[in-house]
């Protein structure tokens, strides 16, 4: 009996000494495992602060050919209302010289008939 139950604790110091390794493997696989995630979500964080960056940029420099097109496009409509105001003053001037001719053309024409 004695031998047996020596047998026994031996039995039960292996496997107590074979879990405890398993453990530490297992904790030192959590360890490498954890620093693993952080480096991987540092390194998608890095590259969404560039990407996000990057966007931001392309957007300023996009609004701001917007904002100058814009800005152009203004500017030529000034300049075509000025023109068509222009022309509009032109018109009503020659109408203005046509009805003053009205009155002599009628007395020449009645002169000729």
């Amino acid at each position: 009996q004695w031998y047996q139950r020596r047998v026994g604790e031996a039995v039960v110091s292996t496997q107590s000494t074979g879990n405890l390794e398993q453990s530490e493997v297992a904790r030192v696989m959590s360890v490498l495992q954890r620093e693993l995630n952080d480096f991987s979500i540092n390194k998608s964080n890095d590259e969404l602060q560039k990407q996000s960056e990057l966007v931001g940029a392309m957007f300023r420099q996009r609004l701001k050919e917007l904002t100058d097109a814009k800005t152009g496009l203004d500017s030529q409509l000034e300049k075509t209302n000025q023109e068509i105001s222009s022309v509009e003053d032109s018109l009503h001037q020659l109408r203005e010289a046509l009805r003053s001719k009205d009155g002599p053309m009628k007395v020449a024409t009645t002169r000729f008939a």
